[in-house]
């Protein structure tokens, strides 16, 4: 893996950090998952057929 630096408000490294708590993940895997779903979603979308 390579590393990156990112900027977060305190809110969501809160709520990072609470969600990883209660489903005990490590908080770099939960923004891992939410990083692959965002990229499937939008790679998902130029698929799609204009309206």
């Amino acid at each position: 893996m390579i590393t990156k630096t990112n900027y977060y408000t305190r809110t969501q490294l809160e709520r990072i950090a609470s969600l990883a708590k209660s489903m005990g993940r490590t908080e770099a895997f939960l923004l891992r998952e939410a990083l692959d779903d965002l990229l499937h979603k939008y790679d998902n979308s130029r698929h799609r057929p204009r309206a």
